[in-house]
């Protein structure tokens, strides 16, 4: 097996039979095991889990591109029960991994069609790549569409203060785009933790609530949106943007979705990535609120179905 010790840090792949052989890169690291003590199988989902993760994390060196020293690896401290339990516990995460990947599936599928939807709301109106945007301008809007920038539609856009903070490896979560995951969650699986002094430092402009949008502006996972439903202390690192919607004009849920639809990560290039900017430049097409709850009534209905599959 291999795991990567630059950059994305433990990402693990099983070496197929065609590559037997082959070198690699400094970036990644080769496991060899003894199959008399350890269940590969086994080993590959510890490797994937948040115990090991939080270990990568502690460990990890550099700000820019965090990496892992060979002995970090060779130091990571793995629960090892017998070869049989290991094998048992492997089946069970393999039939567990197989329901999420479907499942994963059935919310892309979803998603598509939650896209259709919107387009038939608003027409040429949502359509960027058909005409420019022209703010304030009622020209093929729906009736009771009316165009909203961002900033007119939300208490604030906020992000952090720009410096990183180091892990810990027990601390308040500290989410990144990485964790803004396909499924559309946000996801504190394997998430970095920060001290509670930084936590405190850092939070200063903006604490993420139940409620608020987190959105991607920098980085390979630019431009996704994932609704806030949890009530413990986190916080996002300047790579996202904390996003809070006025809820007398705009509900969360459906903001979550024009976002993640609508403002792509195209469209995010081209303009600057500030928080202002974005704030600023976003215009939305938007209906009054009964409307919108009629989106995100058929939005839970496409993910009831997502869910039956």
């Amino acid at each position: 097996m291999l795991i990567t010790i630059v950059g994305t840090l433990g990402r693990i792949a099983e070496v197929p039979p065609e590559l037997e052989g082959a070198n690699i890169t400094q970036s990644s690291a080769r496991l060899r095991l003894d199959s008399s003590f350890a269940c590969r199988r086994f080993l590959k989902h510890f490797l994937n889990s948040p115990l090991a993760v939080r270990q990568y994390n502690w460990h990890r060196l550099g700000t820019g591109v965090p990496r892992l020293n060979i002995h970090h690896v060779w130091d990571l401290q793995i629960p090892l029960p017998s070869l049989s339990e290991q094998k048992r516990i492997a089946g069970i995460l393999d039939q567990a991994d197989g329901l999420r990947r479907k499942r994963q599936q059935a919310l892309c599928d979803a998603t598509d069609l939650i896209q259709s939807l919107l387009f038939d709301f608003t027409g040429q109106a949502i359509n960027a790549a058909v005409r420019p945007l022209i703010h304030n301008t009622s020209k093929y809007l729906p009736h009771d569409f009316v165009w909203r920038r961002l900033d007119e539609i939300t208490l604030s856009v906020q992000d952090i203060d720009h410096n990183m903070p180091k892990s810990v490896l027990d601390g308040v979560p500290f989410i990144s785009a990485k964790d803004l995951t396909d499924d559309g969650e946000l996801s504190f699986a394997d998430v970095k933790r920060i001290s509670r002094d930084d936590y405190l430092r850092l939070s200063r402009k903006v604490k993420p609530q139940r409620g608020d949008v987190i959105y991607s502006r920098i980085g390979a996972r630019l431009g996704k949106a994932r609704l806030v439903n949890v009530d413990f202390e986190f916080l996002a690192s300047y790579s996202c943007c904390t996003i809070r919607p006025n809820t007398r004009l705009i509900d969360p849920v459906f903001l979550t979705i024009y976002l993640q639809q609508w403002c792509s990560s195209a469209r995010l290039r081209r303009n600057v990535r500030t928080c202002v900017s974005i704030a600023h430049h976003f215009a939305l097409p938007t209906p009054h609120l009964p409307a919108q709850s009629l989106v995100m009534q058929n939005q839970e209905q496409l993910h009831g179905l997502a869910d039956l599959r």
